[in-house]
């Protein structure tokens, strides 16, 4: 019974994974309502486990502190401290829901067998997400889905083409880090490696330059790591040694990487230019051009910039809590210099927005997440087990493409996006902690010789 709801969840958190990108991003009331009620159903699940079970277990993975700091401070801004309390709840209940939804992904993706499902997952996901864009773009008459109108820049299920890309950019670089660390056969290499090059050039053919740009960061974020990885089926002593490699070594090691690298960058570009370049150079032709006329249209008060400028004027306002978490778009207008005319939801820089709205408490509480991510990403890389280090690189690959477009954008305030990100991060800091278990009881191990006026096995 304890087996049947164990596979229940963590199949109901990958449908859950799903559901919210094919849902237009669940940036819609009925998509955001039949995801809390997943989670909150698979919540249950596992209480009727504990019943069952009569024990109750919970690992809580190590980036879940901070998400549970900004949850308390939306509680304390909901009572009393936000200027738009109704939002602020709201959002709180959002951050909830995306808090139990990491720590069901850090409890219930264990086992080898589920790892490897969810790596498979993702990728065909990946690439069936990819090829679902790029096809519609080409046959875009205006409908996601070619039913449903938009008046956006549409691409895939997403009615903003930047989220499509800041979703894709975390799942890019994953078969990339799958491959660096061996964790797939060589006759897979081909696929895997055509999936990567697919979700990458999907991101291009987007014409998000955020995106363009990020997912170009994840996969160097693989090359420049993938020298941390263990190599597959190496001895326990040479795993455990610490060697020293010669210079020679280590250029070739470089060149390597370099290599693979350059691969992927041609195989990325061959992509490109056989889908059709022209939309990329008139895309960076307009941005050039824009960028030249735009202090002079009245669409300056619209840009990035300006935008930036006018929500700096609210974090000065409200330096310690902020206004409000969720309750941006409610007072953006109130320190904007244009006549409210039209609606700015986010300050299009997901930095910048927690600081707005949860004043230096979010903000310390953003920069503790990502140190703590860092942490965990640079110690799962070296788990010995190949699936295990491929998964934590490209995990922390596809974590860092969206830290970066996270810069421009505001991908963290998608439902679907936000959960794919607490979701990868789980994984990651859950196999940190492995990580450092198996090291700990290694020393303990070598130690319990020493200490019983022995000598350690070997030597």
């Amino acid at each position: 019974m304890s087996a049947v709801l164990d596979r229940a969840i963590a199949g109901g958190l990958l449908v859950a994974l799903i559901f919210t990108a094919l849902a237009f991003g669940a940036n819609e009331a009925w998509s955001v309502g039949l995801f809390e009620l997943l989670i909150t159903l698979l919540l249950l699940l596992w209480a009727v486990k504990w019943v069952k079970e009569k024990e109750v277990q919970i690992t809580l993975p190590s980036t879940v502190w901070p998400l549970a700091g900004l949850c308390g401070l939306g509680l304390a801004q909901g009572v009393s401290l936000s200027l738009d309390r109704e939002a602020t709840r709201g959002a709180t209940i959002a951050i909830f829901f995306m808090l139990a939804a990491m720590v069901i992904a850090a409890n219930f993706f264990v086992t080898r067998q589920r790892v490897s499902l969810l790596v498979n997952v993702l990728v065909i996901y990946g690439m069936a997400l990819a090829v679902f864009g790029v096809v519609q773009y080409f046959t875009f008459e205006g409908k996601i889905y070619w039913v449903r109108p938009t008046p956006f820049l549409a691409f895939g299920p997403f009615p903003n083409r930047n989220h499509y890309a800041g979703y894709i950019e975390m799942l890019a670089p994953l078969p990339f880090a799958l491959i660096a660390a061996r964790a797939v056969r060589r006759q897979s290499w081909l696929f895997y490696g055509f999936g990567g090059v697919l979700m990458a050039v999907s991101v291009f053919v987007s014409l998000s330059r955020g995106g363009m740009m990020s997912v170009v960061a994840g996969i160097a974020f693989v090359a420049m790591l993938s020298s941390r990885v263990k190599p597959r089926r190496a001895p326990r002593q040479v795993r455990d040694a610490v060697i020293v490699p010669s210079r020679w070594q280590r250029a070739f090691l470089m060149a390597k990487r370099l290599g693979g690298a350059t691969v992927i960058a041609m195989a990325i570009i061959v992509g490109i230019f056989w889908i059709g370049a022209e939309g990329l150079i008139n895309r960076a032709a307009d941005s050039l051009e824009a960028m030249k006329s735009e202090a002079d249209t009245p669409s300056a008060l619209f840009s990035r910039q300006e935008i930036w400028k006018d929500t700096w004027k609210m974090v000065r306002a409200h330096p310690l809590a902020g206004s409000g978490l969720g309750a941006y778009q409610a007072i953006f207008p109130n320190y904007a210099r244009h006549d409210g005319m039209y609606a700015v939801n986010y300050a299009h820089n997901d930095y910048l927005q927690a600081v707005s709205d949860g004043g230096m408490i979010a903000g310390a509480l953003a920069l503790w997440f990502i140190v703590l991510l860092g942490r965990a990403v640079w110690r799962a890389t070296q788990a010995e087990d190949p699936l295990e280090a491929g998964l934590a690189l490209g995990g922390g690959g596809g974590l860092f493409a969206l830290l970066v477009h996270s810069a421009f954008d505001f991908n963290l305030q998608i439902p679907s996006n936000a959960l794919l990100f607490v979701f990868l991060s789980a994984i990651v800091a859950r196999i940190a902690a492995t990580v450092n278990q198996r090291k700990t009881a290694g020393r303990v191990a070598r130690a319990a010789p020493l200490e019983a006026g022995g000598l350690p096995t070997g030597v």
